[in-house]
């Protein structure tokens, strides 16, 4: 967006889609845990008790502006998904008391959901930029 100069409003909203974007997707990802991990261990951890491991997990998103640098943004958005992912899977394995392998696989339930729906959006914010 910055490679072709979009005016300055329609550069604030796509900020804060991605902005609402970042943040609905933290809210999906604990929720698909809290429910999953309900499943394997019933009445261990609300969704509650699992917002704040998994928000400082999902912490390195905040860097999510610097995916607009021009030419470096792809490679900075799939670094901080990857780092995100790996911080998570940590929050995981210690909030619901679980080995690795299964906090893995828990993760990896609403990460791929949660990167569908970031690559919709950044699709959909192109074309507003070229509408606008």
């Amino acid at each position: 967006m910055l490679i072709n100069r979009t005016e300055a409003p329609v550069l604030f909203l796509a900020l804060s889609i991605d902005g609402l974007a970042v943040v609905g997707g933290y809210y999906f990802w604990t929720f698909t845990i809290a429910k999953i991990g309900d499943w394997l261990k019933p009445s261990h951890v609300t969704y509650n008790e699992l917002l704040i491991p998994i928000g400082f997990a999902y912490s390195p998103q905040v860097l999510n502006f610097l995916t607009l640098i021009p030419l470096l943004g792809e490679g900075i958005e799939r670094i901080l998904a990857v780092w995100s992912l790996l911080a998570v899977i940590v929050a995981v394995r210690q909030g619901l008391d679980l080995k690795t392998h299964w906090a893995v696989l828990i993760c990896l339930v609403g990460w791929p959901l949660i990167q569908i729906a970031i690559g919709f959006v950044k699709v959909i914010e192109q074309i507003l930029s070229a509408r606008l």
